[in-house]
């Protein structure tokens, strides 16, 4: 080969083979000479990447920490996973390299103050969190605190109820004893009336006989005897009082308070002797079925009573308007009485009969002789065309008007009026409509036949004069559209008139 001296001759092609080797020689003994330390390195190392990884696994899979803010937890998990790939890879090179330095990117620490920075939020939300929970605690406490008390309020009650009660029976089981023996006295006692009971006899025959009279059939109403009881039949069928018509309840009334009248006396002397009697109401303002027969039997007696004995006297109150139009007819056909005054040394020959009308507080006199029919329709139309006015039974007239009005042209009652189709064919729909509501409102809030002591009810007495006067134009309305001859033959021409105009309101 050549020298030195020659001119092709370097340096390096002679020597860096050798270096090499001889570097390569180096390594290998000190490898040699390190060799216990370098695998105890190697072992620290793959110790530490794995407590790394464990680490760093913890932190992304701990628990419900996505709840707190699921964004922000997917963004750390990206985090750790750069990171943890990052250092991992260095530490395998270091593992494999242990005497070459290596160095982490530039970039690594940036995201590592991220990561942290993450970190802290997160931490921030969970103790915020935390924070909710221990007031949670609290609130329950607090609510299991208040529930106790409320449980011992509500069981302190129930003992004193209790307690109370207790007093109760115990003084209930005191007085046991006292009313044993009292029962004793009174089951003697019942014994006793119930053989009184067995005494008594109301005149059963005169009473029959009485409502007889008054429904102009035998058995339509009757008293009997059972096993020593009276019992009330309708055609035949036992009934209870209490379910039959106020007319007919009106009826038995009557029928047994002139035969207790009578009780003791012969009939025919009775009439003879001076009498002050009072009825009260004695027939239901519209039990038509029953009418006639009731007035028939009160003009029997008030015939035999007031014509019997000039000192009798009597009184009868009535909230039926007909039927103080039917006493003027009675007492109208009362024959002419002749007998001897003493007193006064001349003859008498009038029965004296007075009838007063209650108006405002005040008795006035009832001179009402013309048709009671037209006078209801007078005074409903009066009503409705006045919003002055005030008349107390304006409900109950218009509902009699109603019914007299349907009775004798239709056969029906108030509810049917407006609902057969064949009255109320020459109504327009909207109209057939508005009165078929009207009658609902009279019926629902009419009487009943089934009340007792309900005769004077003042029509709706919650609502105002403007409305029940209103009322009283769709009633006059209605019966001029079903029968405009009918209402042209009882009111007046420009009454007539008037109602025309209110006729057009009558629609829903």
């Amino acid at each position: 080969g050549t020298g030195m001296g020659d001119p092709g001759y370097r340096f390096e092609d002679e020597f860096v083979p050798t270096l090499q080797h001889d570097k390569k020689g180096i390594l290998s003994s000190l490898e040699t000479i390190f060799n216990p330390d370098i695998r105890n390195h190697r072992r620290n190392l793959e110790n530490k990447k794995q407590e790394i990884q464990d680490s760093l696994n913890n932190l992304k899979n701990l628990p419900d920490m996505d709840k707190l803010d699921k964004n922000l937890f997917d963004t750390i998990k990206m985090q750790i996973e750069i990171c943890q790939t990052e250092v991992t890879d260095k530490l395998n090179q270091k593992i494999q390299n242990p005497f070459v330095a290596l160095n982490l990117d530039a970039n690594f620490d940036n995201s590592v103050n991220e990561l942290n920075q993450n970190l802290d939020q997160l931490e921030q939300r969970r103790q915020a969190f935390m924070a909710q929970k221990a007031r949670a605690n609290e609130l329950k406490q607090e609510l299991e605190r208040l529930n106790k008390q409320i449980a011992y309020c509500e069981i302190k009650d129930n003992f004193n109820y209790y307690e109370e009660k207790l007093r109760i029976m115990q003084a209930l089981n005191s007085k046991k004893d006292h009313n044993d023996r009292r029962l004793g006295c009174i089951s003697s006692k019942i014994s006793e009336l119930n053989a009184q009971k067995k005494q008594i006899n109301i005149a059963q025959d005169k009473i029959n006989e009485h409502l007889k009279y008054i429904f102009f059939k035998e058995g339509r109403l009757e008293l009997s005897e059972n096993q020593g009881q009276y019992v009330l039949k309708s055609n035949g069928n036992r009934v209870k009082a209490k379910d039959v018509s106020t007319g007919e309840q009106n009826a038995i009334a009557l029928s047994y308070f002139f035969t207790e009248i009578f009780k003791g006396e012969n009939s025919k002397e009775f009439y003879t002797k001076p009498k002050f009697i009072v009825i009260d109401d004695p027939i239901s303002s519209f039990d038509f079925e029953n009418k006639v027969g009731i007035m028939s039997f009160l003009n029997y007696q008030i015939h035999k009573i007031m014509t019997g004995c000039n000192k009798s006297k009597m009184i009868i109150l009535t909230h039926d308007l007909m039927s103080a139009f039917d006493m003027q007819k009675i007492i109208s056909n009362l024959p002419k009485v002749e007998f001897y005054d003493e007193r006064e040394n001349r003859n008498k020959k009038d029965v004296i009969f007075i009838q007063k009308e209650l108006k405002e507080h005040q008795f006035v006199d009832f001179g009402k002789k013309y048709s009671e029919y037209k006078t209801l329709l007078s005074e409903i139309y009066d009503y409705a065309n006045n919003s002055i006015s005030e008349n107390v039974n304006i409900g109950n007239n218009m509902r009699k008007v109603l019914e007299t009005f349907g009775t004798f042209n239709y056969q029906c009652g108030i509810e049917d009026i407006a609902r057969d189709k064949a009255i109320v064919v020459n109504l327009s729909p909207e109209q057939q409509a508005y009165f078929e509501n009207l009658m609902y409102r009279l019926v629902l809030h009419g009487e009943s036949h089934a009340e007792d002591k309900t005769k004077t009810l003042d029509f709706f007495s919650c609502i105002s004069e403007i409305e029940k006067q209103k009322t009283a134009k769709d009633i006059l309305s209605l019966l001029y559209l079903l029968n405009k001859a009918h209402l042209q033959k009882y009111l007046q021409k420009e009454q007539v008139e008037k109602i025309e105009q209110w006729v057009e309101n009558c629609k829903i």
